[in-house]
């Protein structure tokens, strides 16, 4: 059970975020669920102050610059309660996309599902990125056919890998049940 404000536009967002920074009112953390959504909002935002009818008709890549500008702006107001001692929770899904790797063959991997400029600065800026799903085992029938089975654990990866970026700069290991309290202990 926790307080929730449902957000309709990005100003909800940012007026939001300054309210928890002119006083965090007794809570420990904020969590942004779900980034894009989010973004979205940011588009609208950013073709409503321009006179814009999407984030494309600025121009190549010009509306996308535009809404970094907005989230920058945010990152500003969450750095100011990070400082204060406010934990900072993103939320974000993923996708599968192929990955162009400049050593070797393409192949697939998970990203977040955000425009890939606001995808790297926004885990640039956090200090842990965590991939979070549901555990799969894979395995090989009588005829060797690959079959995946659903142990019904949820697991978040804490490091690097080919299939997915996660980091954290607090020496986790690299895969812990997906509880609160693992994170919390550390």
């Amino acid at each position: 059970d926790v307080a929730r404000v449902n957000v309709t536009t990005w100003s909800d967002v940012i007026a939001v975020a300054e309210d928890l920074s002119d006083g965090a009112q007794g809570f420990e953390t904020l969590v942004l669920d779900e980034l894009g959504t989010l973004e979205h909002m940011c588009w609208d935002h950013v073709c409503d102050k321009y006179g814009k009818p999407n984030v494309e008709s600025f121009g190549y890549g010009k509306g996308f610059t535009l809404a970094l500008k907005e989230w920058r702006e945010l990152i500003v107001v969450l750095n100011e309660l990070h400082r204060d001692g406010m934990n900072i929770v993103l939320v974000g899904h993923s996708t599968i996309g192929m990955f162009r790797d400049p050593e070797g063959p393409e192949y697939d991997r998970h990203h977040l599902k955000l425009h890939k400029a606001l995808a790297a600065m926004l885990k640039e800026w956090s200090d842990t990125v965590l991939f979070c799903r549901h555990e799969t085992v894979v395995g090989k029938t009588e005829n060797e056919r690959s079959v995946a089975h659903a142990t019904g654990a949820r697991v978040m990866h804490t490091t690097h890998s080919a299939a997915f970026d996660a980091k954290n700069r607090d020496d986790l290991p690299a895969k812990l049940p997906l509880l609160w309290a693992e994170l919390s202990q550390k």
